[in-house]
């Protein structure tokens, strides 16, 4: 039997508050699978089991309480202590013990991906009529649920979820003024969080958004985080001019051989460079901790996402350098999509080794960050201008980008800074290698 506590979801985590549990007493849990929703300074985080478990028992019930990080707030046993890693019916009339939640009152057999389904559209599995085997529910009975209980189009009403639709006639809150986070234009439960605040008559910003209350906490986070870089790091600066010829070139013809959905942007070829650079240089690519330097093996790439409503994640890219032009993209993509939705995971928001920014796409010509603790290093990345540069002797103009590094005095100088520059200056220049 082990403890299962509220992790640390960024360096600057101290408490978070448990949104929702997607898995209940006596599930089978898989290694890497989301069990919980956290909801932190930064935002709604998935947390994610690192062992094949059955949950024994939750320990705290979803709500706005904020818990330390470290807090207990669940009971597993191994999947070989269980004897079985089978799903289990939930008993009628079995006593719960005080602080655990309970599963819903149904004879239904439900698993855990099928469970987070229902969670995200707002549906109350105990009225699913399951149709799979052995009674269980599955997705199709979910996805029928919303569709009998949500307004088909053209019919005047609103398409909301089931739960959507409770949260608002409790509240007395016009889902008509809405707005849907969801491409298939579906109002879910997070939705209507800027209802209640919202002025009569007006209408929240895309995602149901409060704005004030919860941005200004992300911006507090974010500026505590930096203070403390300020005041505990001895930080140094490097700018480069970096040509990128070769680089956008070779990326023309390699996309002109690509689908439009496939093709790659010049910012997998940066981040892929700057990955490959700090396997190089090792001595930027970790974590300070307690007055001393840990290496990291692998480069887990943070990648700094503005969001919609204001302000800043740097999720992670985890094992940056071993991944090919076209995972990179596809990583990329996939993880601002899921930043500016908050759907990150936490390992996502716990194992950056090093970060990188692109201020490129405002317009910026160049970008001195401040180092993200603990870790010593921060990449930054201008917009691509074309300008003069001199090429063997004779002056042409480029597109060039202005790359700076801000790193941590206690653990490298200017000479270990230049060293990596000049590395990613040289693999963009040799983009096939990429």
């Amino acid at each position: 039997m082990s403890e299962f506590v509220l992790p640390s979801l960024g360096a600057d985590m101290d408490d978070g508050a448990l949104v929702s549990w997607l898995v209940g007493p006596g599930d089978a849990v898989e290694r890497g699978q989301i069990v919980a929703e956290v909801e932190t300074d930064k935002g709604i985080i998935e947390v994610e089991c690192w062992d094949d478990v059955v949950v024994e028992e939750l320990l705290v019930e979803a709500g706005d309480t904020r818990l330390a990080v470290g807090t207990p707030i669940a009971r597993f046993r191994s999947a070989d202590e269980s004897g079985s890693a089978a799903q289990t019916t939930v008993p009628d009339e079995t006593p719960q013990r005080q602080g655990t939640v309970e599963k819903p009152a149904a004879a239904q057999r439900i698993t855990p991906p099928v469970r987070h389904l229902a969670h995200e559209l707002g549906v109350d599995v105990g009225r699913v009529g399951a149709t799979g085997p052995g009674g269980s529910v599955t997705r199709l009975d979910v996805k029928r649920e919303v569709t009998a209980t949500s307004a088909p189009p053209g019919n005047g009403r609103v398409k909301a979820s089931p739960l959507a639709r409770r949260i608002a006639a409790d509240g007395g809150l016009d889902l008509a003024l809405a707005a849907a986070s969801r491409t298939d234009g579906l109002l879910v439960a997070a939705d209507l969080a800027g209802l209640a605040n919202a002025a009569p008559g007006t209408k929240p910003r895309r995602g149901g958004q409060p704005g004030v209350d919860k941005s200004q906490a992300m911006r507090s986070a974010i500026a505590r985080s930096m203070e403390r870089s300020k005041r505990e790091i001895p930080h140094y600066y490097l700018d480069m001019r970096m040509d990128l010829h070769r680089s956008l070139s070779w990326l023309e013809e390699f996309n002109d051989e690509r689908s439009i959905a496939d093709r790659i942007l010049p910012a997998a070829l940066l981040l892929k460079a700057s990955a490959l650079a700090l396997t190089e240089f090792g001595d930027l690519n970790g974590h300070w901790v307690d007055g001393v330097f840990h290496h990291s093996e692998i480069v887990n790439l943070g990648v700094a996402v503005s969001l919609r409503g204001g302000g800043l994640v740097a999720p992670a890219i985890r094992d940056a350098a071993s991944l090919t032009l076209s995972e990179m993209m596809e990583a990329l993509t996939d993880l601002v999509a899921r930043a500016r939705a908050g759907r990150l995971r936490g390992s996502e928001m716990a194992e950056q080794t090093v970060t990188v920014t692109n201020l490129g796409d405002r317009g910026v010509d160049r970008t001195f960050p401040v180092i993200v603790p603990p870790q010593v290093a921060i990449i930054g990345f201008g917009r691509v201008v074309d300008s003069p540069f001199v090429v063997d002797g004779e002056l042409e103009v480029r597109p060039i980008v202005h790359t700076t590094l801000a790193a941590d005095h206690r653990v490298t100088d200017g000479h270990t800074g230049g060293l990596l520059l000049l590395a990613i200056d040289r693999l963009l220049q040799e983009p096939q290698q990429l």
